[in-house]
């Protein structure tokens, strides 16, 4: 059995390897993270390029599925956790890492594409070039989170951002399961999600 850590910190990592990319190459991008299987997962969201939900989409669950394998194949423990994964040294999982780097390269060079990369909650790609409607309705106001949590946190001015803050923040309050992410031209990143009916939005330092 695996440990809800090792699944969510192996996404983590996938995401913030995209992240430095997008850093990286300085065009900035936004990716939005929608609950598809909620029937009105991705209203008000236009989809330039949409992928077909076969294999090469899940691309991810598939490479998550063959990592915990290869953990569970190397040891005699009921459970494995992160601790076994940044342990193993087999030239199994090393391969494994780079198929899933070079699945955080393909996310990053989409998101130079004008719009939104879209994924599901399972890290499968939706499509992109994705357009937030300008008739989704903008929030009153936005908080800056001051905690990981999001428990302490600051009003926020809307008439400081850009065009991709604030089609986040319309995204996530039509979409409350949502997530969005925001890397700016200058290497800035924001992620924007809902909190107990408000906004909020953590700015993070991404190490490249």
């Amino acid at each position: 059995m695996a440990e809800d850590s090792l699944i969510g910190r192996v996404g983590q990592q996938m995401i913030r390897r995209t992240i430095q990319l997008v850093r990286g190459a300085r065009h900035g991008g936004m990716i939005l993270v929608a609950d598809t299987s909620n029937p009105g997962a991705l209203a008000g969201v236009r989809l330039k390029y949409r992928f077909g939900q076969d294999e090469p989409s899940h691309r991810y669950r598939t490479l998550l599925f063959r990592i915990l394998d290869t953990l569970a194949g190397a040891t005699s423990k009921a459970s494995i956790g992160w601790s076994d994964f940044a342990s193993d040294g087999s030239t199994a999982l090393e391969r494994l890492e780079q198929s899933v780097f070079e699945l955080s390269r393909l996310i990053a060079n989409l998101t130079a594409v004008d719009g939104a990369v879209v994924l599901d909650k399972r890290l499968g790609l939706v499509g992109f070039g994705a357009e937030v409607s300008a008739e989704l309705p903008t929030p009153e106001r936005v908080w800056r989170a001051l905690d990981t949590e999001g428990h302490e946190r600051e009003p926020n001015d809307l008439e400081n951002v850009g065009t991709r803050h604030r089609a986040a923040y319309r995204f996530v309050n039509d979409h409350p399961d949502g997530l969005a992410i925001v890397v700016s031209h200058d290497g800035g990143v924001t992620f924007v999600a809902k909190r107990e009916d408000a906004i909020v939005f953590w700015e993070q330092s991404v190490s490249p």
